[in-house]
């Protein structure tokens, strides 16, 4: 058996290849840098637009979050309709919400079907507030006339 290496030496690239190559590596780490860049950009865009984890609740300790007494004002303004099903409410960027003392005030709109195939317009402001560390809440609606 003879002592020859399988690989033999590969002769050394011309100075106008190692060049070639010298450019082609930077446009490669170029075009990695720009999709690098634009991953943050997107992960940065969708932190910012993603709602707060922290919107459920309040700061006051009583327990109800903003988002519960939106539910319970909305279910207490279907309890005054003659036709609850059919009801139709403010959406998030026409609703108002106040925190306070044990609770939250909530402030939109609510649109009754009118028996005439239409609805009636009105605005409403709804206080929830717990009354107790069970739970509890006690739900106050003003609903103003029709506009």
């Amino acid at each position: 058996m003879t002592d020859q290496n399988p690989y033999p030496q590969q002769p050394a690239p011309s100075a106008e290849k190692a060049e070639k190559n010298r450019k082609t590596d930077k446009k490669l780490l170029k075009i990695l840098g720009a999709v690098i860049g634009v991953f943050v950009v997107i992960i940065i865009l969708v932190a910012a637009c993603s709602p707060d984890n922290d919107d459920s609740t309040t700061d006051t300790g009583s327990g109800v979050g903003k988002w519960d007494a939106q539910t319970q004002c909305e279910a207490a303004a279907k309890e005054r309709s003659s036709d609850p099903n059919n009801v139709k409410f403010s959406g998030a960027t026409d609703t108002a919400f106040v925190e306070i003392k044990d609770g939250w005030q909530v402030v939109g709109w609510v649109d009754n079907p009118n028996g005439l195939g239409g609805y009636t317009h009105h605005e409403y402001t709804c206080s929830v507030e717990s009354t107790d560390q069970e739970g509890k809440v006690n739900v106050g609606l003003d609903i103003s006339e029709a506009k």
